[in-house]
């Protein structure tokens, strides 16, 4: 560990009072440090309908010879959300399990608000997503055919309780999967699983929009060479 840096973790209940403060321990190198917090008597984190959306603040500061230089705080919940996948009547289900609970899933696809891109303000998603709620929903699918939203758009899934299925950003069209592309593809997804993976309503990753299915059925797919083919079936 460098001479004079110290890391510190706390964690509030979000505009709440502090829960706990503890240091972190450098390990592997200078640059990884990790740190452990017990919660005592946790406030869970629920899909909409199914209880509450308690949040906490997690923040990590950076001291070097006792000043502050770097503090960073991030919104989370504490959950559990993984996919089961366990043997049913049809072959295999596919149901977001929180906290232990099989979700029943209830949503739809959250495209693009408009075209133009500064138009779509946190007001305009808030009201989309209040129609979510309304609706009884408790998932949205970011569709792969369109772009990353905001970090706004994020927070409120994580305050309303709703699941958020994200797609990256490929749909519906062939790649040639050079090795420029392929690096451009995992610096992409690197930005952006670093952004958002500590959101309590991120539930999963999916690779893409359609292109599995348009190789293997739609007409123009079929026209394409077996080099292009290659990448993804």
């Amino acid at each position: 560990m460098q001479a004079g840096i110290a890391v510190t973790v706390a964690l509030a209940e979000k505009e709440s009072v502090e829960i706990s403060k503890v240091p972190a321990k450098a390990v592997a190198s200078e640059l990884v440090y990790e740190a452990e917090i017990t919660v005592q008597h946790p406030k869970l984190w629920w899909p909409n309908g199914y209880g509450e959306q308690p949040l906490y603040e997690l923040a990590v500061s950076v001291d070097l010879n006792g000043g502050q230089i770097q503090c960073v705080t991030k919104t989370i919940g504490l959950r559990t959300l993984t996919v089961s996948q366990e043997a049913d009547a049809w072959g295999n289900e596919f149901a977001f399990l929180v906290n232990g609970v099989k979700i029943f899933t209830k949503g739809a696809n959250y495209i693009p608000e408009d075209a133009v891109y500064p138009w779509i303000d946190e007001k305009r998603i808030d009201y989309l997503l209040q129609c979510c709620v309304r609706a009884h929903f408790n998932c949205v699918r970011v569709w792969g055919g369109g772009y990353y939203p905001s970090d706004a758009f994020y927070d409120l899934c994580d305050r309303y309780g709703l699941i958020v299925w994200q797609d990256l950003m490929y749909a519906c069209n062939v790649y040639d999967v050079t090795d420029d592309f392929a690096a451009t593809v995992r610096q992409e997804t690197l930005d952006n699983v670093r952004r958002l993976r500590h959101h309590a309503s991120l539930g999963l990753w999916c690779g893409n929009n359609e292109i599995e299915s348009a190789w293997h059925h739609w007409g123009d797919f079929q026209k394409e060479s077996m080099y292009l083919r290659a990448a993804f079936v």
